[in-house]
C-alpha cells in the first residue's frame, strides 16, 4: 500500500543542524541521522527553564518535575 502526502503521520519535528546531525524542537536534543529516527519514537518534554524552577524553589517547595503536577488552588 502506497501512502499519499496527505497522509497523517505522528512523530516530531527536527532541525538539520550540520552534516548529519538534528536538533529535536521539543527537548533541544542534539543526535545523529539514525539517533533522530530512533529518538523519534520515544518520549520526550520541553527542558523546564532555570528562572521557573527558581520560582517554584522560593517558598521552599520542590520544583516539579516533567511528571509531576503542580496543584493549584
Amino acid at each position: 500500500m502506497q501512502q499519499s502526502r496527505n497522509d497523517e503521520m505522528i512523530g516530531k519535528i527536527f532541525v538539520a543542524l550540520i552534516q548529519d546531525m538534528r536538533q529535536c524542537l521539543i527537548c533541544n536534543g542534539v543526535f545523529t541521522t539514525q539517533g533522530a529516527a530512533d529518538h523519534s519514537a520515544t518520549p520526550c518534554y520541553p527542558q523546564i527553564k532555570e528562572s521557573e524552577q527558581d520560582e517554584s524553589t522560593l517558598d521552599g517547595g520542590q520544583a516539579p518535575t516533567r511528571h509531576s503536577r503542580v496543584a493549584s488552588d
